[in-house]
């Protein structure tokens, strides 16, 4: 279900809270907007975005701080 590639422009699958619980492989994960797992099972939220040709990110959370409609 890795989803993440430089030029994804629209996701094949939405996350659910099922799905989201069982991504348990460090790694990025994305619905449109993205999720990075980390080694010690952590899980922040983002959106990446370029700014003055430079790709940047803009930290939303942690997984578990609110719902995914006010991370949107």
């Amino acid at each position: 279900m890795r989803l993440w590639q430089r030029d994804t422009k629209i996701a094949r699958h939405k996350f659910t809270d099922t799905s989201l619980k069982r991504l348990v492989d460090p790694g990025i994960y994305s619905d449109g907007l993205f999720l990075r797992v980390r080694k010690g099972g952590s899980r922040q939220w983002f959106f990446i975005h370029k700014r003055g040709g430079k790709r940047a990110e803009l930290g939303l959370g942690g997984y578990g701080q609110g719902t995914e409609q006010e991370r949107k």
